[in-house]
């Protein structure tokens, strides 16, 4: 904040004027704030700021990065004032909304803020309510042709702005382009029908404009019901894109979740196979020791060892075809994740595919539709302006007739004025005849001379008025065969435009039947991809079943062998007290045993835990898959439904203007 009253106060003095006062109080009064992150607004409503005061506020805020929102209402800016913050927001970067109300911007300030929001990619908020821009068609159509670049403004306000038909329709047109805009107030302005319908056709093709309002513009009821009805289906759309996002959001946050968890058990599962693993082969060591004092001991004892060692192996064998199944089980389940991931990609790259080529087609014929509707739109215009050129004539009839009864209204003046000039020197001669002779004659002479220049300029007069009678009405001529053969030109051109149309919409309905076609195929190997996830889930469960026949028969296994143990452990308990050491070792072995094998079957019940969290999974993608399938065919239907209609309404509307055409020839 420090920079931007430094920067003001030096700009100030460069210009010789002095800083206002008011502005320096706001900024003294932020700082006293001392909100650090917190978004600053530079509010100056409702004074009266002068050029260069602007002029040094605009140099200034062409280098701030502190105030987000410029309030200047009401502060007789006009066109220069306006021009001045428009060249300074071309390079901020952190104002985000402006307020321009009530400060009589026309024709040049609207074209400085179309070059600037051509340019700036920050502002959001543009309100311009209680000027003159519409008074002629140049600043609407500069902001229009902006408004088709930008990408950024989210609400603009033009209330009270005298914007015409025409300037509503170069908006209209311009929206057509622009992704980002959501309100636009025009209310209290004169739109009239053009207007309105030219923003019906807009809402044809733009699905991000919520907010409309046209109250106090003389708009019909039908196209005020049209307009709500596109605007609730354009938020209706707005909405349903969010929740489709949001569930999109969400599935993929599961998923991420549920592959972390699987991974994190499969490290917990691997680490606790290794630490089997190490105590295995320390038990095997000790069993060795074993053995061996047992031979060097007692040969009563050989047959015990044996017995040993031969369950040590089973445990062996048992502990690697656990690992193998286990490693089995999980390159299986890697694989199945890896196969599920590739069909969601896949259906996704198919709806994309479809809701592209819907949306494709759907433009091309709005776009037709557009086209028709603009030649009526310019038939229209030419009959106006034709309406307009014969007022032109008759008022230019009008005029004439005015100045030549004001021009002989002054002549008869002249005339008159020159008899009583005459009477009263008759009377004056009559009554000094005889003192002042001399006199008479002299002014009598000075008379015949004003009555010859009078009488010359008269004749000028007369003959210059012809002239210009005669341009006029060769001028008049001339508008009038400028105006029939502008009248043949353009329906010639529309004539061609109508053949246009109708070779592109034969065009379109080939077209159109091609693409079903290929709609039907990609529906087809849709159906084909779900079938072939549906038996390779019947696969998953099978396997599964035989996975589990598998742990029967572990678990049977053990049994045999904590049955094999107890009997060893009966015949060691035969033995004599010499051998109690080696008894106290076979038992920390079951003991050990018995701790793997408890941990073995907990992790065989986490593996059963986390396929049913696997299943319950697959079950919830299919059930998504189902449910994109339903959407999508609830799509197509509405699509198809929208297509016959296009295509009736093109053809009634071909059919009126041929008949019309028909009916002019």
């Amino acid at each position: 904040m420090d920079a931007f009253m430094l920067s003001y106060v030096q700009s100030c003095s460069q210009l010789n004027t002095e800083p206002l006062k008011s502005l320096l109080d706001i900024i003294e009064e932020k700082k006293k704030q001392d909100k650090p992150g917190v978004a600053e607004s530079l509010n100056l409503s409702g004074l009266s700021v002068p050029l260069k005061s602007v002029t040094a506020l605009s140099h200034a805020l062409e280098s701030d990065t502190w105030f987000t929102k410029l309030v200047l209402a009401d502060a007789f800016l006009g066109d220069d004032g306006c021009i001045k913050i428009a060249c300074a927001l071309k390079t901020n970067q952190t104002i985000t909304s402006l307020d321009l109300r009530g400060n009589g911007i026309r024709s040049d300030g609207a074209i400085a803020l179309g070059q600037m929001l051509r340019v700036n990619t920050h502002l959001q908020h543009l309100n311009l309510e209680w000027n003159c821009i519409g008074i002629w068609e140049s600043g609407v159509r500069a902001l229009s042709d902006a408004l088709s670049m930008n990408q950024s403004l989210v609400s603009l306000d033009l209330r009270n702005n005298k914007i015409g038909p025409q300037g509503t329709q170069a908006l209209a047109l311009s929206l057509k382009h622009n992704t980002t805009l959501l309100r636009l107030d025009l209310r209290w302005n004169n739109a009239g029908l053009i207007g309105g319908r030219a923003f019906v056709d807009l809402l044809k093709w733009n699905v991000v404009l919520k907010d409309l309002d046209l109250t106090g513009n003389e708009i019909p009821e039908d196209i005020a019901r049209a307009l709500s009805s596109a605007l609730e289906r354009n938020k209706e759309r707005y909405q349903h894109e969010l929740s489709s996002k949001q569930h999109a959001e969400t599935l993929n946050q599961t998923l991420q979740t549920l592959t972390y968890s699987h991974q994190d058990a499969m490290a917990k599962l691997q680490s606790k196979l290794a630490n089997t693993d190490q105590r295995a082969l320390t038990l095997a060591e000790k069993l060795e020791l074993a053995s061996n004092e047992i031979q060097d001991t007692q040969d009563s004892l050989r047959t015990a060892q044996a017995k040993v060692q031969r369950l040590e192996i089973e445990n062996k064998d048992l502990i690697e075809t656990l690992t193998k199944e286990r490693t089995q089980a999980q390159t299986e389940l890697s694989g199945i994740q890896k196969e599920l991931v590739t069909e969601r990609d896949r259906h996704l790259k198919l709806q994309d595919a479809h809701h592209l080529y819907s949306k494709d087609m759907t433009g091309r014929v709005l776009k037709l539709e557009a086209d028709l509707k603009k030649a009526e739109l310019d038939l229209q215009v030419l009959k106006n302006d034709k309406t307009l050129l014969l007022e032109d004539i008759h008022k230019q009839k009008e005029k004439e007739k005015s100045l030549n009864d004001l021009w002989q209204d002054k002549l008869d003046r002249a005339e008159s004025s020159y008899q009583t000039k005459l009477s009263n020197l008759h009377d004056n001669l009559e009554k000094e005849y005889q003192a002042k002779t001399k006199k008479i004659e002299t002014r009598m002479r000075q008379v015949e001379q004003e009555k010859t220049i009078v009488e010359e300029e008269y004749d000028a007069f007369k003959q210059r008025h012809m002239n210009e009678k005669r341009s006029w009405q060769d001028q008049l001529l001339m508008a009038e065969e400028k105006t029939i053969k502008q009248e043949q030109h353009k329906r010639q051109e529309l004539e061609q435009q109508l053949k246009q149309t109708t070779t592109q919409r034969d065009q379109l309905q080939q077209q159109l039947s091609v693409q079903l076609q290929e709609q039907h195929q990609m529906m087809k190997s849709s159906e084909t991809e779900i079938k072939r996830v549906h038996d390779q889930m019947l696969q998953l469960q099978q396997e599964l079943s035989e996975l589990k026949s598998k742990n029967a028969y572990l678990s049977n296994d053990l049994n045999e062998t904590r049955q094999r143990y107890d009997h060893l452990k009966k015949d060691n308990s035969q033995l004599d007290a010499s051998n109690e050491h080696l008894r106290l070792e076979i038992l920390k072995h079951k003991e050990e045993t018995q701790r793997e094998h408890r941990h073995l079957l907990e992790e065989v019940e986490r593996l059963n835990r986390l396929q049913g969290e696997k299943d319950q999974l697959i079950t919830n993608l299919k059930q998504d898959i189902l449910d994109r399938d339903d959407e999508l065919n609830a799509i197509d239907q509405e699509n198809n439904l929208r297509l016959k209609e296009l295509s009736a309404n093109i053809e009634s509307l071909f059919a009126s203007r041929v008949r019309k055409h028909k009916h002019r020839h």
